[in-house]
């Protein structure tokens, strides 16, 4: 499986520590150069600039593709990003921005964000959202757990794990470095929105 992904997701899952449950789902990332580079930015957190320096085996920085100049309305590293997921055949997109994620959709993409994945951890028993307590990992001594969940969705309803990890996650200290939209969507009524991964 080719992932490709951009500087949000990336940071957010390194700041609230589940970055990862990103080598269990997908087994490599693929990440341009300019999302690399904003990672080391200094405006970007400490300890994002740590995880980018040495990253994990299962990450893998790759030079940034010619510029399309269809994708000029994006930032840097959602053009690399895009252009790269295309030219590499990409079976997934990890973005979070709503510009990046219909250009995306409109390329014919795979798209998934940050809910997207944490929703996909939850459910694939990495992430244990039930205690109440937010996000906590699911440990097997000094590694993620690969096993299941003691809280599975129902089957007749399958975006009920999503809506139980958005809501969890908000209650949590995480929530000051999550991106407002999320908490928006935390707050409304099932019904109320529609959540892609």
């Amino acid at each position: 499986m080719i992932v490709v992904a951009d500087t949000s997701p990336l940071n957010y899952l390194v700041l609230i520590g589940s970055v990862d449950v990103l080598d269990p789902l997908y087994k490599q990332v693929v990440v341009p150069k300019s999302v690399a580079d904003e990672l080391r930015a200094p405006r970007a957190p400490v300890v994002v600039r740590s995880w980018i320096a040495q990253p994990p085996a299962w990450v893998e920085v790759r030079p940034d593709p010619a510029l399309d100049p269809t994708l000029g309305f994006l930032d840097p590293g959602e053009r690399a990003g895009l252009a790269l997921a295309e030219l590499l055949r990409a079976d997934e997109v990890l973005i979070d921005e709503r510009d990046g994620r219909t250009e995306a959709t409109r390329r014919h993409l795979h798209v998934t964000g940050t809910v997207g994945v944490l929703a996909d951890a939850h459910l694939a028993g990495l992430l244990d959202f039930g205690s109440g307590g937010g996000a906590t990992p699911c440990h097997q001594p000094s590694a993620i757990r690969r096993g299941g969940t003691s809280r599975a969705p129902a089957p007749d309803r399958p975006w009920d794990g999503t809506v139980t990890v958005v809501r969890e996650l908000m209650s949590t200290e995480s929530r000051s470095v999550l991106p407002s939209a999320l908490i928006e969507l935390a707050g409304k009524p099932r019904r109320g929105f529609v959540i892609r991964r």
